[in-house]
């Protein structure tokens, strides 16, 4: 599903890019952190995934995100085993895709209540 991803992921972590994507949520991980959904997420035109989830930072609370709100911000790619996948080597994981070190979020449109 984020393949899109992988051809920006940069192993030392240092290329960040801007990208968009639409506020769809707040929640928490199974550990308790604070973490946020978005969805269309874009590199410019280009769409790179439907959804992800991204740890939620002291700036994005400031935001008051709201439902269907675009945002804008600046983010590495990185790159983790899926969970719940048992593999005997490292070779034969499968990785997904995230986006990480998220910085400079801002809002460039409000977006629509659920119920408008």
């Amino acid at each position: 599903m984020r393949e899109r991803l992988e051809g920006l992921y940069d192993p030392a972590g240092k290329c960040a890019h801007i990208f968009t994507a639409v506020f769809q949520c707040y929640g928490k991980t199974a550990e308790g952190s604070n973490v946020i959904c978005l969805m269309d997420i874009r590199l410019g035109q280009n769409a790179l995934t439907d959804h992800l989830w991204i740890h939620r930072s002291k700036q994005m609370k400031q935001l008051e995100l709201e439902f269907g709100d675009w945002i804008a911000f600046s983010a590495v790619v990185g790159k983790y085993p899926r969970q719940g996948e048992s593999f005997s080597r490292a070779e034969d994981a499968v990785y997904d895709y995230s986006l990480e070190h998220v910085r400079e979020m801002r809002i460039i449109r409000k977006g629509k209540k659920e119920n408008e």
